[in-house]
C-alpha cells in the first residue's frame, strides 16, 4: 500500500453526468482519510454538483474557454498536493496536473473496448462495470471495497446536515413521475411521439401525471410534448439551467424516465428509481443508474448498436431503429415493475429489452 497522502486534488471537469458519477470516490476518500485536504477541480458550468458537498475542502472552478494567460494565472493559485487523481484524462487535465510535483493517478477510460464495440463486430463486454467503480480503481489501495451508498448532489440547505437527506427519503406518491425527453445528442433521444403515448396511457389507466424535465435547451421539446397531451396528464414543464432546481423537482416524484443523459444521474443522486432508455449507446459502457432501483430499456440484436460511445447528431444508417423500435409497451412495463418494487430491495436491476 502506498503512503497515505495529506493533500489530494481530484480533477473531473465535465460533463455533468461524469461529474456526478465522481461523487462516491470523494465520499469514500473522506471516510478513509478524514484529516486529509481533498480539493476538486471542475468546469465552472457544473459547479453546483460540488458547491455544497461537505466532503471537499475547496472547489476549484476551471473554464475551458480561458486564454492561455488566464489558465496560467489560475494554476498559480493551486497549493501543493501529494496526489492528483485525474478522472478526466484529456489535454485540459494534463495542463492542470503538469509540473505539480504530485504523484498522478489516472483513470482507465477503457477506450480500446469502446472502439472495438463501436467499430468492429466484436463485443468485448461481458457485463456492466459502473463508472464509479472504474473511478474507485484509481485509489483501490486506499479503498479496497466500495461503500453501499450511491451518488450525491447536496443542495445548499443540506450542507450543514449530518446525513444526506435523500438517503432517508420515505417515498413519494405514485401519482407523479418525471420524464426527461431531451439529450445532448439526437441519437440518444427516444421519439417525442413515444413519450406522448407513454404519458397518455399512464394517465388514462392509472391517473399518473408526468412533469417534463430537462435543461433550458429542452424546453421547446417539452412544450411540444405537453401540447399533444391532455392538460391533466402534464403536471408541469421544469426546464432549468440550475442543477439544483432540477434536483428539487425530482425530489417530488416517485420515478424518473430518462434517455441516457445527465438526468439519469441527477435522479440517482437524489435516490429516485430510474427507467433509462438507450439508443445509439449501450449500458455496458458503464453509464447506468448507480445504486438505485432501475430498469434499462434498449433494442437488442441490432448489428449497428452501438454506433458511438457519446452520441450522434443523426443516425448513420438513416433508419434510427435503436429508438424507433423501442416500444411504449416495454417502457410502460418497466415503470410498472419499478413502482411495484419501490418499497422492496434497495437495488433492483431489471432489463426490458426489445428483440
Amino acid at each position: 500500500m502506498s503512503a497515505v497522502p495529506n493533500a489530494i486534488l481530484i480533477i473531473r471537469l465535465s460533463s455533468l453526468g461524469d461529474v456526478l458519477l465522481s461523487t462516491p470516490i470523494v465520499r469514500q476518500l473522506r471516510k478513509a482519510l478524514p484529516s486529509a485536504r481533498i480539493d476538486f477541480v471542475l468546469d465552472t458550468h457544473f459547479a453546483e454538483v460540488y458547491a455544497a458537498n461537505p466532503y471537499i475542502n475547496h472547489l476549484w472552478q476551471y473554464n475551458r474557454q480561458w486564454r492561455w494567460q488566464q489558465r496560467l494565472r489560475w494554476k498559480q493559485q493551486l497549493p501543493t498536493y501529494d496526489v492528483v487523481i485525474d478522472l478526466q484524462k484529456n489535454l485540459h487535465s494534463l495542463l492542470i496536473r503538469w509540473r505539480t510535483g504530485a504523484v498522478v493517478r489516472k483513470v482507465h477510460k477503457d477506450r480500446l473496448r469502446k472502439l472495438l464495440a463501436v467499430y468492429t463486430p466484436i463485443n468485448p463486454y461481458d457485463g456492466i462495470v459502473p463508472i464509479p467503480e472504474r473511478y474507485r480503481q484509481t485509489i483501490a489501495d486506499w479503498i479496497e471495497q466500495p461503500d453501499l451508498e450511491g451518488l450525491e448532489l447536496w443542495l445548499p440547505e443540506e450542507r450543514s446536515l449530518q446525513q444526506y437527506p435523500p438517503a432517508h427519503h420515505t417515498g413519494s406518491s405514485h401519482s407523479l413521475i418525471a420524464c426527461a425527453p431531451g439529450a445532448r445528442h439526437f441519437t440518444k433521444r427516444w421519439l417525442p411521439e413515444s413519450f406522448i403515448r407513454l404519458i397518455a396511457t399512464l394517465y388514462a389507466d392509472f391517473r399518473i401525471s408526468a412533469v417534463l424535465v430537462g435543461g433550458a435547451e429542452d424546453r421547446p421539446l417539452c412544450e411540444h410534448i405537453a401540447r399533444n397531451l391532455p392538460a391533466a396528464a402534464v403536471a408541469g414543464i421544469e426546464c432549468h439551467r440550475s442543477i439544483y432546481a432540477t434536483a428539487r423537482v425530482l425530489d417530488q416524484v416517485s420515478l424518473v424516465v430518462s434517455n441516457d443523459s445527465a438526468v439519469v444521474h441527477i435522479a440517482a443522486a437524489r435516490r429516485k428509481p430510474v427507467v433509462a432508455l438507450y439508443g445509439s449507446t449501450i449500458p455496458a459502457f458503464g453509464f447506468v443508474p448507480y445504486r438505485v432501483p432501475f430498469q434499462l430499456c434498449e433494442v437488442e440484436q441490432l448489428a449497428c448498436r452501438p454506433c458511438t460511445h457519446y452520441g450522434r447528431s443523426r443516425c448513420p444508417r438513416r433508419h434510427f431503429r435503436c429508438m424507433r423500435d423501442l416500444s411504449v409497451a416495454s417502457v410502460r412495463q418497466a415503470i410498472e415493475r419499478l413502482l411495484e418494487l419501490s418499497d422492496g430491495p434497495s437495488l433492483v436491476v431489471k432489463y426490458c429489452r426489445e428483440q
